[in-house]
């Protein structure tokens, strides 16, 4: 089995390395957990009831900071003014007759 110094340290750099690039992305974030003994179980594998609790609060916060974020539209879109033209009238009159509605009680299946 390979040391177990050696294996965190590659645990270390590969959270680094994918640390730096989720700083790039806008709509990611990285949660960095502690490593305190006291949060996992006698194996060190999982959390224990403290740790999920501990885990929990930290995605908490998280989610809540994202929550509290104010986001500004870069690009205003004109298609929700009204655009008026001087060269129109913005009501126009139809001079076209209009047909009355058919009653339904000349149709075949009723």
């Amino acid at each position: 089995m390979a040391n177990t110094n050696t294996v965190n340290d590659g645990i270390e750099k590969f959270n680094k390395r994918l640390e730096k690039l989720i700083k790039i992305s806008p709509h990611a974030s990285f949660l960095k957990t502690e490593q305190n003994r006291k949060l996992y179980t006698r194996h060190g594998l999982h959390y224990n009831r403290s740790g999920k609790q501990h885990l929990f609060h930290q995605i908490a916060l998280m989610v809540y900071s994202l929550l509290e974020q104010k986001t500004t539209c870069p690009i205003s879109v004109g298609w929700n003014k009204p655009h008026v033209s001087d060269d129109k009238p913005p009501n126009r009159a139809t001079t076209r007759s209009r047909k009355l509605p058919v009653t339904r009680s000349t149709d075949f299946l009723w």
